[in-house]
């Protein structure tokens, strides 16, 4: 029986653990906020990450940034302090390459599995158990891990070495960040001509203009009170890392590149702690709409 532990208890990690716990059980958890862990009794609450770390075959880790990552696994009370030979560190968040291929390592020297399993979607589907996920690392880590991903998953994708997920998933992103721009400054335009958003989003959508993020971002951009799904702080943070490994393997993309400079205006106007949907009131803004 696998025995399983969960970190980070956030927005999108308490769904995620919800719908895990249904079909395996939950041994441990931690967060820094150790009353979140209440909400998932008998499972044990850990209030360091240490404790976690000669108990759990398998820990799943759901944390925001690699300075999270970092503390948590490689901290005064990291993980890494006991972990087991052969455990299995399942990373969900997202971090650059560079970290991704280093904590790698950093745990291969302990005896540990580490996984890149970057999870894509909001919180919504993440309730639905709706995510898509990707994995790459150890081909037998893997298999032990795909039933878990799939109680959160629609589409669990193994990529191959340790690393190829963090990489598509930020390739991934640029192009979703990038088709959100291109249809708020679409929205503008028709706004500009006198068409109102919802008629414009219906057109956009159904002449395959949108694509699916724009359907997913539809009622938070019609309403315009864009309660962070995924932070504009966020979305932000994995453009920056999209941009340094497009350099590093020689790959321009000089459209993604662009449309990063739009969401970067956004939060210029103090948008960062709101949805990264926000971007469609700095073009309102750039245009004298607003």
């Amino acid at each position: 029986m696998t025995t399983i532990g969960f970190m980070g208890l956030g927005k999108i990690g308490i769904p995620i653990l919800s719908r895990i716990r249904r079909s395996f059980g939950i041994y441990a958890v931690y967060d820094r906020n150790p009353s979140k862990g209440a909400l998932f009794s008998p499972a044990k609450i850990n209030t360091e990450p240490f404790q976690m770390g000669s108990t759990c075959d398998v820990i799943l880790v759901s944390l925001s940034g690699e300075d999270a990552c970092e503390e948590v696994f490689f901290g005064k009370n990291g993980l890494d302090k006991t972990i087991v030979p052969g455990t299995i560190v399942a990373n969900l968040g997202s971090v650059s390459y560079g970290f991704a291929i280093s904590a790698y390592r950093r745990f291969a020297e302990k005896g540990a599995i580490y996984m890149d399993c970057p999870v894509m979607g909001s919180v919504h589907e993440a309730l639905d158990g709706a995510l898509l996920t990707m994995v790459s690392g150890d081909a037998g880590a893997y298999e032990r891990l795909k039933g878990i991903l799939e109680t959160f998953s629609k589409q669990v994708t193994y990529l191959g070495v340790a690393g190829n997920a963090v990489k598509m998933r930020i390739i991934a992103t640029m192009a979703s960040a990038a088709s959100l721009a291109v249809s708020a400054e679409a929205i503008v335009a028709a706004e500009h001509a006198g068409i109102p958003i919802g008629k414009s989003i219906d057109v956009l959508l159904a002449g395959n203009a949108g694509g699916t993020v724009l359907q997913e971002k539809r009622r938070t951009m019609e309403d315009g009170d864009f309660i962070p799904g995924y932070p504009l702080s966020s979305m932000i943070r994995d453009l920056r890392n999209g941009l340094e490994l497009s350099a590093s393997i020689n790959a321009p993309m000089p459209l993604e590149s662009s449309a990063v400079q739009y969401y970067v205006a956004a939060s210029s106007i103090g948008l960062s702690s709101l949805d990264y949907s926000s971007v469609l009131r700095a073009f309102r803004f750039l245009s004298g709409k607003s």
